[in-house]
């Protein structure tokens, strides 16, 4: 019925969001520690 339909979509989004929390969280962290020298030889 409807009710599967609501619950895929709603896990559909929030797997989603984590998925963008993740690679933002990635950004972050190599903008932080960056893994590879910038700017060297």
């Amino acid at each position: 019925m409807t009710v599967d339909l609501w619950v895929r979509e709603e896990a559909a989004i929030l797997l989603a969001t984590l998925v963008a929390c993740g690679l933002l969280a990635l950004g972050v962290l190599d903008l932080v520690w960056p893994t590879k020298p910038r700017g060297g030889r």
